[in-house]
């Protein structure tokens, strides 16, 4: 999955603040964090293209982040993910790879997570 990310942020500096922008973007579909995901993407974001190629505007990302499947989570892959450096600095791209991954038995806590699939994401940021 190829995922431009137009987002608004006003202090995103370091590798460390795009990092965490990502981390928290994964987290809202974990949690079906609408506002959260509001809050980070921009109003102009332009699209999203996900895993069965279905493209969504901001609207419809919004969406389906309010009606995640909480039975999947999503995960960073920490070695993967990398800042790639942009002129004019007003721009950050970031690479990241995030795993979804599925207990063995739904619901029950105590079985394991098994991986479903990965997603390779580009996400683009602007300093606003």
């Amino acid at each position: 999955m190829t995922q431009l990310t137009l987002l608004g942020e006003d202090e995103m500096s370091t590798a460390d603040d795009l990092r965490k922008l990502v981390e928290e973007l994964v987290e809202t579909e974990n949690t079906r964090n609408h506002d959260k995901a509001n809050s980070i993407l921009a109003d102009d974001f332009i699209v999203i293209t996900r895993s069965t190629g279905i493209e969504q505007n901001r609207e419809e990302l919004l969406g389906a982040i309010a009606r995640s499947d909480l039975a999947i989570s999503r995960r960073l892959v920490s070695d993967a993910f990398r800042v790639i450096p942009s002129e004019p600095d007003d721009l950050g791209a970031v690479r990241s790879v995030v795993t979804t991954e599925r207990r063995t038995e739904p619901g029950d806590e105590s079985k394991p997570w098994v991986p479903i699939a990965s997603f390779r994401n580009l996400h683009v940021f602007e300093k606003r």
